[in-house]
């Protein structure tokens, strides 16, 4: 799966289960742009596990503090 399609289907989860409304690049911090608060992570880690096949359960293990890091974390599979 290519950056581009990974970077739209975090859109579409941010966008359906935060309510996200802005563009969604590899620069932005997920906890300021997404406004994440353990639940709201939750959510976010829930669906992309789903979607992805990927297991995220150390969040903070690999590295993820950007949308880049999940689109890297993804395609490595994380878990």
């Amino acid at each position: 799966m290519s950056d581009e399609e990974i970077l739209k289907e975090i859109a579409a989860v941010a966008r359906a289960q935060l309510g996200y409304e802005g563009p969604v690049i590899r620069e932005l911090v997920l906890v300021e742009a997404f406004a994440l608060d353990s639940v709201r992570l939750l959510a976010l880690v829930v669906e992309l596990e789903t979607r992805f096949g990927v297991t995220m359960d150390a969040w903070n293990d690999c590295g993820l503090e950007t949308v880049g890091d999940v689109v890297d974390a993804i395609q490595r599979g994380c878990s």
